[in-house]
């Protein structure tokens, strides 16, 4: 599934070029991992089990889903949580996914909160800023990216899907 060269993201590291296929012994016994090597941070390095490697990263998105996912922020629907001790459980959840559409919703969900919050006076809920932060910075990374536009700009057309 993939090779070589490939473009890929995870939720740790973002953007990822693979770099090298391996066979080493770091847990007991021989496994094949794939170097990924940070796009954004050339000094990060992830090691990620060959056979384990399809539920820890996806390709980057294609040009075109780049802008579809734009689109889709315009009415990408909040991340449910029912009960507010589970938020940081379905936050959690949607970053672990790796999914574009999963973290689309998540940006939404914790950029509409935070302005909801401000407007009301009040400060600004941790887990919503941890949250925020994190997302923000794997949608910027990728569609910079993929669009190849300085992260400001993608920055700048998110919030203007949102609103």
């Amino acid at each position: 599934m993939f090779k070589l060269g490939d473009y890929v993201t995870n939720a740790v590291n973002g953007v990822c070029k693979i770099e090298d296929k391996l066979t080493m012994n770091l847990t007991g016994t021989n496994k094949e991992y794939f170097l990924l090597i940070s796009q954004y941070d050339g000094n990060s390095k992830a090691y990620i089990p060959v056979e384990s490697a399809p539920l820890r990263i996806r390709p980057v998105m294609e040009e075109h889903e780049a802008k579809e996912l734009l689109e889709h922020l315009k009415e990408a629907k909040e991340v449910p949580v029912e009960i507010e001790k589970q938020r940081e459980i379905a936050y959690k959840s949607a970053i672990n996914s790796n999914q574009a559409r999963a973290l689309a919703s998540l940006y939404r969900t914790t950029y509409l909160r935070r302005q909801r919050r401000l407007m009301e006076g009040k400060k600004t809920n941790s887990v919503d800023e941890r949250y925020y932060k994190q997302v923000e910075g794997q949608l910027c990374n990728e569609l910079a990216f993929v669009l190849h536009l300085p992260r400001t700009d993608i920055k700048e057309m998110i919030l203007a899907s949102i609103q």
